[in-house]
């Protein structure tokens, strides 16, 4: 279709009406999921408020016993969400407006990405049907990284198609380093993406851009590594994957 969403009035008031639609469900649900209710969301607002107040990543058990615990989840999350608990200390709906704020950012990279592959009606249904997903609207709603990961990965797929086109050393090839080290820093598994984009490049036979990239993606890593202590795969998929980690991660 020669006309997109965004340039013809019509198309552009429905797909302002599907992101409303979207977010008018998504706040109908905001309170559904009480803060804690799982273990992993009040893990992560433990350790985001711990380190908001310059305690280090430590989670307390209820035996009046702290553990630091830098390996548990990579701390790209809670340290984002240290900055929302720092600023609003004792909300904890706003810890689960950052997962809404980042479903809004994945819906419109989403349109993005799918615009050199499906038409503009493709695109606004599929988004459409992406933000009224009950798993898009349970994850937006809760102290979660899932929403935050889905619009980093989303970022950094979308960086890495543009520099393809673009000189393989420019300010671009830092700004798919960064993001996919950011999505890695948010949950483990970035580091399969991060393997899919330079297994890409070796199938390309882009040893060029490979041999630019790959330094650059590792030191992205390097801060992740040294918080980690050298292990970047976390404890908890020490845990959950392997079956093997230290008691207070089990408990």
């Amino acid at each position: 279709e020669p006309v997109a969403p965004l340039t013809c009035p019509a198309n552009r008031w429905l797909w302002f009406a599907s992101l409303a639609l979207g977010l008018g469900v998504i706040a109908l649900r905001f309170d559904e999921y009480v803060v804690g209710s799982i273990t992993d969301d009040a893990v992560y607002t433990e350790l985001a408020r711990s380190l908001s107040e310059g305690r280090g990543p430590a989670i307390h058990l209820g035996d009046c016993t702290s553990y630091h615990l830098r390996q548990l989840f990579p701390l790209g999350y809670p340290l984002v969400l240290s900055a929302v608990a720092w600023v609003v200390p004792t909300s904890t709906s706003a810890l689960k407006l950052l997962s809404v704020a980042a479903t809004l950012v994945t819906a419109i990279l989403l349109f993005k990405l799918l615009q050199p592959l499906v038409s503009p009606t493709g695109r606004l249904v599929l988004v459409s049907l992406a933000l009224l997903n009950p798993w898009t609207i349970a994850y937006s709603n809760r102290v979660l990284s899932e929403a935050v990961y889905a619009s980093c990965s989303l970022a950094a797929t979308l960086a890495y198609v543009t520099w393809r086109s673009r000189p393989a050393i420019s300010l671009h090839t830092f700004a798919v380093a960064a993001l996919l080290g950011l999505s890695a820093s948010v949950r483990t598994v970035g580091l399969s993406l991060i393997s899919a984009v330079l297994a890409d490049l070796l199938l390309r036979r882009d040893w060029r851009r490979f041999c630019v990239l790959a330094p650059a993606v590792a030191l992205a890593l390097a801060p992740q590594i040294w918080a980690t202590g050298g292990d970047l795969i976390s404890q908890g998929y020490h845990v959950q994957v392997f079956e093997h980690g230290d008691d207070a991660v089990a408990r």
